[in-house]
C-alpha cells in the first residue's frame, strides 16, 4: 500500500475517533445537562406565568371583598339602599374598576343585579345564565369566597365572589357579590416580556395533547419531557368550568447532537 494511502487512512481513522468521541461526549454528558437546564428554565417560566395570573386574581379578590363586606351592598340586597346601583355600580364599576361582569344575588337566589360589559356596551340581564353558563349559584352561595374562570361575551375571564355582609361582618350574609374580568391583553404582554412566551387562555376540553404537556400547579410544576407547548391548568377540580393557559415558547432550545461548534472541532482536529 502506498504511503499516501496509509496517511489518508490514518487521517480518516483519527478524525472518526476524535469525532466519535466528541459526539459521544455530547450525547451522554453535554446534552443531558443542557436538557436538564432547559427543563428547569421552562419550569421557572411556568411558575412566573402562574404567579402573574394569581397576582391579577388576588387584586380582584381584594376589591371584591371590600365591596362585599360593605353596608351599602348589604343594605341594597335588603332593599334599604335604592341608590346603590346609580351611585356605585353604573357605570363606575365597569369603567373605573375595569369589570366585565357584576352579579349581586340574594341568599334565596333572587338576582338583584346582573350587568355585563359587551362589545355592544353595558347590558343588564335578568338571569346569570344569560351572562354565562359557567357558574354554579348553589355552589357560590354555599361558599364564603370562591374564585375561578368562566366564559363571558365570547372570551375567557376570571372571577371572584364573596358573601355579602355588613361593614364589621357581624350580620349573617344575605347574598353574594361577584366580580369578573376578561383576561386583559396587558397581562399577556407582561408575561411575554418576562418569559419570552406566548400565552392564550383556552378551555381544558379543547386540549388534545397527552398528559406530559399538561401542568397542574396544585401538584407542582415538574416537567417530564421538553415541549414547545404546555398547558397550565387554572381551576380547582370543583369549578364548573375548567380553563388553562396554552404556553408556547418562542424556542424550546433543545440541543442538537451535532451543533456548529462540534462540527468545527471535528473538521479542525
Amino acid at each position: 500500500m502506498h504511503l499516501r494511502a496509509l496517511v489518508f487512512i490514518a487521517a480518516i481513522t483519527y478524525a472518526m475517533v476524535i469525532g466519535g468521541g466528541l459526539v459521544l461526549y455530547r450525547m451522554y454528558v453535554v446534552i443531558p445537562e443542557l436538557q436538564h437546564s432547559t427543563i428547569i428554565n421552562h419550569q421557572n417560566k411556568l411558575k412566573a406565568i402562574h404567579s402573574s395570573y394569581l397576582n391579577d386574581l388576588r387584586n380582584l379578590e381584594v376589591l371584591n371583598i371590600d365591596w362585599a363586606a360593605w353596608n351599602d351592598t348589604f343594605f341594597y340586597i335588603d332593599g334599604r339602599n335604592e341608590h346603590y346601583l346609580s351611585e356605585n355600580i353604573l357605570p363606575y364599576a365597569f369603567e373605573d374598576l375595569h369589570l366585565d361582569l357584576v352579579v349581586v344575588i340574594a341568599r334565596d337566589k333572587t338576582p338583584h343585579f346582573i350587568g355585563i360589559q359587551t362589545s355592544d356596551g353595558l347590558k343588564q340581564l335578568d338571569s346569570i345564565e344569560q351572562a354565562t353558563q359557567d357558574l354554579d349559584i348553589d355552589f357560590l352561595l354555599s361558599e364564603q369566597q370562591q374564585t375561578g374562570t368562566l366564559r363571558i361575551d365570547g372570551a375567557i375571564g376570571y372571577y371572584t365572589s364573596h358573601a355579602v355582609t355588613d361593614n364589621f361582618e357581624e350580620e349573617p350574609s344575605n347574598g353574594i357579590l361577584l366580580f369578573a374580568r376578561k383576561f386583559p391583553d396587558s397581562l399577556f404582554q407582561r408575561i411575554k416580556l418576562l418569559t419570552q412566551t406566548q400565552v392564550k387562555p383556552i378551555s381544558v376540553e379543547s386540549i388534545t395533547t397527552d398528559g406530559s404537556h399538561i401542568i397542574n400547579p396544585m401538584t407542582g410544576f415538574a416537567i417530564s419531557t421538553l415541549n414547545k407547548d404546555y398547558y397550565l391548568l387554572l381551576d380547582e377540580p370543583n369549578n364548573p368550568f375548567q380553563s388553562a393557559f396554552k404556553v408556547t415558547h418562542e424556542s424550546i432550545d433543545v440541543p442538537f447532537i451535532l451543533d456548529e461548534t462540534t462540527i468545527f472541532s471535528i473538521l479542525h482536529s
